[in-house]
């Protein structure tokens, strides 16, 4: 696939594409294309150590932030037939794990097709 801009990191702890900025954004990816990412990472190891093929980390602010003026802020969805979740929030000292805020709907909404199945819930 042809790109503007390539890297390879070929040794252990050599990063392919590094961007970095003190007043600016480190990395911004857009795209004007249907049905296209502005940004897309891909992890494509198939050990159980893969890491994640996106993963956002904030000092003080949110490591992942997600926006949208018409879908979902952030959507998660898996195939796993071992228990991964589309989405799974941990929290510690004190935070909850998931919260859901609402103005106008329920905070947080839940629903499963699994009816009379033992220990299935929707919330």
């Amino acid at each position: 696939m042809p790109a503007a801009l390539e890297g390879h990191g070929t040794q252990a702890e050599e990063i392919g594409v590094l961007g970095e900025a003190a007043l600016a954004d480190g990395v911004r990816g857009i795209s004007h294309a249907p049905y296209k990412s502005g940004v897309i990472g891909i992890n494509d190891a198939a050990s159980p150590q893969a890491g994640p093929g996106v993963q956002g980390v904030g000092k003080v602010g949110a490591g992942v932030v997600g926006e949208s003026e018409r879908w979902h802020g952030i959507y998660g969805k898996t195939d796993s037939t071992i228990g991964g979740a589309g989405v799974m929030g941990e929290g510690a000292a004190g935070g909850p794990g998931v919260l859901g805020k609402s103005q106008h709907w329920h905070g947080v909404y839940g629903e499963t097709s699994a009816a009379g199945t033992t220990g299935a819930a929707a919330v």
